[in-house]
């Protein structure tokens, strides 16, 4: 599901009279999530899971097309643990086939 099959849900589900109006919703929503992540660095939802910004050190590693050895320096990124609701929810709803993980779909035309 992307942003725009977001704004659709929202809107088709009757929160919002407009597609404008659903789009403001989701975004109002998601710069909320961004901000509490900037100023507090956790955002937690209950039932559906928390968000909290995480310190990636900085690692050696190797260019393989050179072998010539890269520092990559630390940067921060956000790390997702989901809810037991959530967890729940998903389970119930996808059958589990195995150790085979869901194929991504690409658009035509995207890389």
């Amino acid at each position: 599901m992307r942003k725009t099959d977001l704004i659709e849900y929202v809107f088709k589900t009757g929160t919002c009279s407009t597609k404008a109006g659903a789009e403001r919703v989701i975004n109002a929503v998601l710069d909320g999530i961004t901000q509490g992540l900037v100023n507090d660095g956790v955002v937690s939802i209950l039932n559906f899971g928390a968000l909290r910004v995480r310190l990636r050190g900085q690692i050696r590693c190797r260019n393989p097309r050179t072998g010539q050895l890269v520092v990559v320096p630390p940067s921060n990124t956000v790390s997702f643990r989901p809810g037991k609701h959530l967890k729940q929810d998903v389970s119930a709803a996808l059958p589990f086939e195995g150790t085979q993980r869901p194929q991504m779909v690409h658009d035509a035309g995207t890389t």
